[in-house]
């Protein structure tokens, strides 16, 4: 009985360690403090992206892509403009961490800017690809982004805009966001 036991032991062992090798996949090992100093990088990485404006285009994706598990752009029908934000200590329990963003205000694309002062926080789940910690999911998928960031791609989105009904949002976010300047604003 002894002898079958250490059999099936020594198969299960030997298929363990040929199925690992076959992906080439070997866990890495941390320490917690190890684990929660990479959670804190990649979604600090994720958080600095999104506060320079990288979501707003399409081609900035292509900077988050190592940081997820996420296939694409999360869709988003408007983004909220910050003035900065907090990366709070990882859960150990979850595997996440919540981020505080101080937002100054709201801009959707029907309705123009809407001025706001709130402090919300936001979850990112992460889990292990390949050895790296990743992003796997954002409660809250709008971009978060500086108001510099905001401002450059409101006057971009104005120029590229037709008529003045067109432009009408974008315009009216710049009044508020960027009040010093003269903005023409058409009139309605």
């Amino acid at each position: 009985m002894r002898i079958r036991s250490s059999i099936g032991l020594f198969a299960v062992l030997l298929f363990c360690g040929s199925a690992f090798s076959q992906v080439d996949y070997h866990p890495k090992i941390r320490t917690t403090s190890e684990m929660f100093a990479e959670q804190r990088h990649v979604v600090g990485a994720w958080c600095k992206f999104d506060f320079d404006g990288a979501r707003l285009g399409k081609e900035g994706w292509t900077k988050f892509a190592p940081l997820t598990t996420l296939k694409s752009n999360p869709e988003f029908s408007s983004f909220y403009v910050i003035s900065r934000y907090e990366i709070g200590k990882p859960q150990s329990a979850n595997n996440s961490i919540t981020v505080s963003y101080y937002e100054l205000g709201e801009f959707r694309p029907e309705s123009g800017f809407t001025p706001g002062n709130r402090v919300e926080t936001v979850d990112f789940a992460t889990t292990e690809r390949e050895g790296e910690i990743v992003i796997r999911d954002v409660s809250a998928p709008q971009p978060r982004v500086s108001r510099q960031a905001a401002i450059a791609w409101l006057r971009r989105q104005a120029d590229a805009a037709g008529a003045d009904s067109e432009k009408f949002p974008f315009l009216q976010a710049l009044k508020f966001l960027a009040p010093a300047e003269s903005v023409p604003v058409p009139a309605k």
